[in-house]
C-alpha cells in the first residue's frame, strides 16, 4: 500500500491540508493542557489559604432568659438581674443526699467570687417547704428557685443527673457539667471571662 508520503512529488494542497490539521489538533491539545493546569492551580490556591485568610466562626449557644421567685426571700430572680456577672445555674434534686458536697463547693464559690459570679440553685421539686428546709440546713448563701419544664428544656439539663451551666457576661453558655462539677475548671472559666 502506498501513502501520499511515499510519492516523490506531493500535491501542495495535500501538504497544506496535513500541516493545517496537525496545527489545529496541536492547538486544541495545547489549549486543553493549559486550561487543565490553570484549574489545578486554582484548586491548589484554594487549598493553601493561610490562617490569616481563614475566618472560623465559633457558635456558642445563647443562655435563655428566665424569671422565677427565690424560695427563701420571695424576690424575683432572672438572668437579666445579674447582667454584670457570670452566672452559675445548678440544677439538682434536694432529696438526693449526694448533693451536699457540691452545694458546699458552690457556697464557697459564691463567697470567694462575690460580685464576679452569681450562683443560682435550681431545685428540681415542687415542694417549696422542703427546699426552704434544705436551704436552712445547708446554710445556702445564694438564691434558690424551683425548676420549670421550660428551664430544663432551654438549658438542655439532663433530668437524671445534677446539671451545672456557666453563663458568661455575653450571655452565652461557657461550660456545662453533668453530674460531677470540675470546680477548678469552673473557676478558671470564670476568671478568663472576667478579663
Amino acid at each position: 500500500m502506498q501513502t501520499i508520503f511515499d510519492q516523490k512529488k506531493l500535491n501542495k494542497g495535500a501538504v497544506m491540508f496535513i500541516a493545517f490539521t496537525v496545527l489545529l489538533i496541536g492547538g486544541i491539545v495545547f489549549s486543553s493542557l493549559i486550561n487543565s493546569e490553570g484549574d489545578k492551580q486554582d484548586d491548589s490556591d484554594n487549598n493553601s489559604l493561610t490562617a490569616d485568610q481563614v475566618q472560623v466562626t465559633k457558635v456558642v449557644p445563647e443562655a435563655p432568659e428566665f424569671s422565677a421567685t427565690d424560695v427563701k426571700l420571695g424576690k424575683e430572680i432572672s438572668l437579666a438581674r445579674f447582667a454584670k456577672m457570670d452566672v452559675i445555674l445548678y440544677f439538682w434534686d434536694p432529696s438526693d443526699t449526694k448533693q451536699s458536697a457540691r452545694i458546699e463547693r458552690l457556697i464557697e464559690i459564691q463567697k470567694a467570687m462575690m460580685g464576679k459570679v452569681a450562683v443560682i440553685g435550681v431545685a428540681r421539686t415542687d415542694d417549696a417547704d422542703a427546699v426552704k428546709s434544705f436551704i436552712k440546713d445547708n446554710k445556702i448563701n445564694f438564691p434558690v428557685i424551683l425548676s420549670t419544664a421550660e428551664m430544663e428544656t432551654g438549658y438542655m439539663a439532663d433530668p437524671g443527673n445534677s446539671y451545672c451551666a456557666l453563663i458568661g457576661l455575653d450571655r452565652t453558655l461557657l461550660k456545662t457539667y453533668t453530674g460531677v462539677i470540675d470546680i477548678n475548671g469552673l473557676t478558671s472559666h470564670i476568671e478568663k471571662d472576667m478579663k
